[in-house]
């Protein structure tokens, strides 16, 4: 039945052996008006672990022999019907309520959420790194990080302000943050002589967010990337 086309993966033709292994039981089950036990191709492949893209090949191979058998009931192909001669319209119909039952499977499988285990702040933040402490200047508590929507941060040693803004939810890999919207993030160099880092650090979100509208110098793309130069000063939502 499962004809697959071209070159495939080792997982797609193990999947394709039990597709064919089960049809071709039906099929003798119906020739000699016997029992068809149900089949759960899905509780299969949810057991096995399948790869959903070695799905998609038999999906396709499924499809064509459901059309094929398409052909015999309702469309009466003369050259169709008497390849399937040794079947009645009855059982065909059996057949291929049983194939559409696979196809189903098949496709309710490649199209289920894989959800991935949420992982805790404490294993987030395990490796990464950032400066506690400049002078008089202390980072805010980096666990804050995955309750807010934006926060500024400060290199140090390249005197480079960080604005940060999400839609959804920081996360961090490692010593990287991600999760951020890289449209509306941003970096600035500082000149520290003119503008100190205290200045976004005191006053209302209000204020700090005009000292840093004062800021001329190009905004560049943020990476992400932290380390133990790198200050969090401060919340800003």
């Amino acid at each position: 039945m499962t004809v697959l086309e071209n070159k495939v993966s080792t997982g797609s033709m193990v999947i394709a052996c039990y597709v064919d292994q089960w049809i071709d039981e039906y099929v003798d089950n119906l020739i000699n008006n016997e029992y068809n036990r149900k089949r759960n191709l899905l509780k299969y492949l949810k057991v096995s672990k399948t790869n959903k893209r070695d799905c998609l090949p038999v999906i396709e191979a499924c499809d064509k022999f459901r059309n094929e058998l398409h052909g015999v009931l309702v469309e009466k192909d003369p050259d169709l019907i008497e390849g399937y001669s040794f079947l009645s319209d009855a059982k065909l119909k059996k057949l291929s309520i049983f194939v559409d039952e696979l196809c189903s499977d098949l496709r309710i499988y490649t199209l289920r959420s894989s959800k991935k285990k949420k992982r805790s702040p404490e294993v987030m933040l395990k490796k990464f790194k950032y400066m506690e402490l400049m002078g008089n200047v202390e980072s805010f508590d980096p666990s804050e990080l995955f309750a807010c929507k934006s926060f500024i941060a400060y290199n140090t040693k390249t005197n480079e302000l960080y604005y940060y803004e999400t839609t959804e939810q920081f996360t961090i890999t490692g010593t990287t943050l991600h999760g951020f919207d890289s449209n509306a993030s941003y970096c600035q160099k500082v000149r520290r002589k003119t503008k100190p880092v205290t200045e976004f650090t005191v006053g209302t979100v209000g204020r700090v967010i005009k000292e840093m509208d004062k800021i001329k110098t190009k905004k560049n793309l943020c990476t992400g990337r932290f380390n133990i130069n790198t200050m969090l000063l401060r919340v800003l939502s």
